[in-house]
């Protein structure tokens, strides 16, 4: 199921010029329209408090999905790139490095996260973005839908141990 959704979405992708730029775009750069808008969303609040709060929480989310959890799971469960597993053409330049979780996903689902409880509606347009980045990364054949999957959960557990630990510290909004 795995591979034929991967198969499915690389085909819809490949179709036309215009379908497989719009795959490359969500799949390459809308990671840092994400990260902007919600830079401007935390720039825009005016509590100064609920702003360091925020701050602190997507930083250190993404510490600990990036920077630990990452490398952790990449050392004890390489997992192949499906560019390299079907012998696929990717649609982007990507080294060959294990894919689970999707590093893209497990960026900007904590940015989601935060962005939702910092603005409502930002944060459903997030979670939009998130998910069309996650469709666009199987398309383009740099992930498995099971690495955005994956990517998602654990984004959203980073997010919430976070979370969780800086309102265990006193720190809430």
């Amino acid at each position: 199921m795995n591979q034929h959704i991967l198969e499915s979405l690389h085909s819809a992708a490949t179709v036309h010029l215009i379908t497989e730029l719009a795959f490359i775009f969500f799949a390459k750069y809308l990671v840092f329209i994400l990260f902007a808008v919600l830079a401007y969303l935390i720039y825009k609040e005016s509590d100064k408090k609920r702003r360091i709060y925020f701050i602190a929480l997507a930083t250190l989310s993404l510490i600990l999905s990036l920077g630990i959890i990452v490398p952790l799971i990449n050392q004890i469960y390489p997992t192949s790139r499906p560019f390299v597993t079907l012998e696929i053409e990717a649609l982007v330049d990507h080294p060959a490095s294990s894919s689970f979780p999707s590093r893209h996903i497990m960026f900007t689902t904590p940015l989601a996260l935060a962005a939702f409880y910092l603005n409502r509606r930002a944060g459903y347009w997030f979670f939009i973005g998130v998910l069309l980045m996650g469709v666009a990364r199987i398309g383009v054949g740099v992930h498995w839908p099971l690495d955005i999957l994956g990517g998602i959960v654990l984004g959203a557990m980073s997010f919430y141990t976070v979370k969780f630990l800086l309102n265990k510290g006193g720190v809430r909004m």
